[in-house]
């Protein structure tokens, strides 16, 4: 394994992602449940290797690619490298659920791919959080502009649909490494924030937000200062991008809407709190979500 190079001290145990996963299975699924679930899984992850990190005491996979810098051969590891096998799990129970048999076929081949699998997994994270009651349809054409594929349309709920794209941001975390040159130390990202937000308009129509609501869920390594977060969000236009939320696998988010009643319609209908973990304010020293 390729931690046992970078950084061999985290290494507690090891054991096959099989076995992992079934761990992680015992108690949610039944037997036939779970060889259901791994026979779907390509070959090329499901032998992917895994570790006990010491640090987080977490098991993890390793699966996946180091940033390159432009320009240079210095390469950026990383967590995208050596996910936990918990996120796996629970991304790969969505999709069992959520998608129909030829949609998890073309995603799985997709997640198998260690250049977008991170990618890939960020376009399950909004959907972990919402009740199976509520429903939700996967890579939706022609609710968008120009019939262009949506994520995910969930709903109808509360009498409207929801209309989600989904973004995983590594631009900006590459961006400021490239900033930081051979010092490897800085006090503050510096980053334009409107990089989040790219083809995000032209993913949407114009649409009353009473009937549909619309927004992208952003995916980022690093904080973002908050007024210049909140200025990138403002430059969008309002009549077809409603929300924004910045989250991960984790329970709390930072949201950005452009009516204050529809903040805690979001957040019920992701199950999510709002946190401080994703922002910083100019002059702090901010570390990394």
């Amino acid at each position: 394994m390729l931690i046992d190079e970078v950084f061999p001290a985290v290494v507690g145990a090891r054991d096959s992602l099989r076995s992992r996963l079934a761990e992680e299975a015992r108690v949610a699924l039944t037997d036939q449940e779970f060889e259901e679930l791994v026979s779907a899984i390509p070959v090329t992850l499901l032998t992917a290797c895994c570790f006990f990190d010491k640090l987080t005491r977490l098991w993890r996979y390793e699966f996946g690619r180091p940033f390159c810098l432009s320009g240079t051969n210095e390469l950026v590891w990383g967590t995208q490298m050596w996910v936990p096998v918990r996120t796996l799990f629970l991304v790969l129970s969505c999709v069992r659920q959520r998608l129909s048999d030829k949609e998890r076929r073309r995603y799985l081949d997709r997640l198998a791919n260690p250049e977008k699998h991170q990618d890939v997994l960020a376009e399950m994270a909004p959907l972990l959080r919402v009740k199976p009651s509520i429903p939700a349809s996967f890579e939706v054409s022609g609710v968008g502009q120009a019939n262009k594929t949506l994520d995910w349309v969930i709903g109808p709920h509360g009498n409207r649909l929801i209309l989600l794209e989904v973004k995983r941001r590594a631009s900006d975390l590459i961006r400021s490494m490239e900033h930081l040159g051979g010092a490897r130390v800085a006090l503050e990202p510096d980053h334009d924030p409107a990089i989040l937000f790219r083809s995000v308009e032209e993913k949407f129509e114009a649409a009353d937000p009473n009937d549909q609501l619309q927004g992208v869920w952003v995916m980022t390594d690093i904080r973002q200062e908050s007024s210049e977060l909140a200025q990138a969000f403002g430059a969008l236009d309002v009549a077809k991008v409603h929300f924004a939320v910045l989250g991960d696998f984790r329970p709390d988010v930072y949201l950005l809407v452009r009516r204050e009643s529809d903040r805690q319609f979001l957040l019920n209908l992701f199950q999510a709190n709002e946190g401080a973990r994703f922002t910083f304010e100019r002059g702090t020293a901010p570390g990394e979500p």
